[in-house]
């Protein structure tokens, strides 16, 4: 299990609400017509709410494949994505005080192209990106319900890598780490 630092918060795509959704200082439970410029928005408001105008950790928590993460849905049934194409909508949160972005889903890393997705994401946003290159699994609901508290995300399988907003990234391994900001290059733990 990870611990982060609040206030922190997560947004739950629709379509892992199914599994289970992790709960922060501010959760926000997509709905199913989430869109790129609605994530930046809610993590841009979230932060502006805050005690101090900071967000220690803004957890996406969302189906995934390489390169691509899936927030929504539109009227057709067509996936609304963040992906090279619109990442560009993080450069809203520039000016906001965010430690780290977590994306909690399977594969946004999985290659050279979805680092650089990650890597543009950390760029255009001005923090941290923390993401994985394998598949991740969700534990069953109930033992979630019971076993993950609010402020927690459980842990990664695979490669977890972090991009920073200067274009460098390293390998990390952020398991059962306590993170009051984002992971450090000395070791796990913020």
């Amino acid at each position: 299990m990870i611990t982060l630092a609040q206030p922190a918060l997560v947004l739950n795509s629709f379509g892992v609400k199914s599994h289970y959704a992790f709960s922060m200082w501010r959760t926000w439970n997509m709905p199913q017509n989430a869109t790129s410029k609605d994530v930046v928005y809610w993590i841009g408001m979230s932060c502006d709410q805050t005690p101090e105008a900071h967000l220690h950790h803004v957890v996406l928590h969302a189906h995934a494949a390489d390169g691509i993460i899936y927030v929504g849905q539109d009227s057709d049934g067509n996936d609304n994505t963040i992906d090279l194409s619109n990442v560009a909508d993080f450069q809203a949160l520039r000016s906001k005080d965010i430690g780290c972005i977590w994306l909690h889903a399977c594969s946004p890393a999985a290659t050279a192209y979805g680092a650089r997705f990650c890597s543009q994401m950390a760029a255009n946003s001005g923090t941290t990106v923390v993401a994985a290159t394998d598949t991740q699994t969700d534990w069953p609901s109930f033992w979630a319900t019971l076993f993950m508290p609010a402020g927690n995300i459980d842990d990664f399988e695979g490669r977890v890598y972090q991009f920073n907003a200067d274009g460098n990234s390293w390998q990390i391994n952020p398991n059962g780490g306590t993170f009051p900001g984002p992971p450090t290059i000395y070791g796990p733990q913020g």
